[in-house]
């Protein structure tokens, strides 16, 4: 079953090595198990938007602002 959901989204399985697939498959479990449904909702959106806790250097906070 984990290999089709990789298949099915577009990725080659040989290319990916079935390590990679097997391991994937373990953490939706333990997702699953731990939280059910929710535990395999993307959450990544929610997380790229944090704050820094660091100061940028003045020469990348003005590439990243614009200024």
């Amino acid at each position: 079953m984990p290999k089709g959901i990789f298949e099915t989204f577009g990725f080659k399985v040989h290319t990916l090595a079935m390590t990679r697939v097997k391991a994937a498959a373990k953490r939706w479990k333990s997702s699953y198990n731990k939280q059910g449904v929710s535990g395999l909702q993307d959450t990544q959106s929610q997380h790229f938007s944090k704050p820094l806790k660091r100061e940028l250097t003045l020469a990348r906070e003005e590439r990243e602002t614009g200024s």
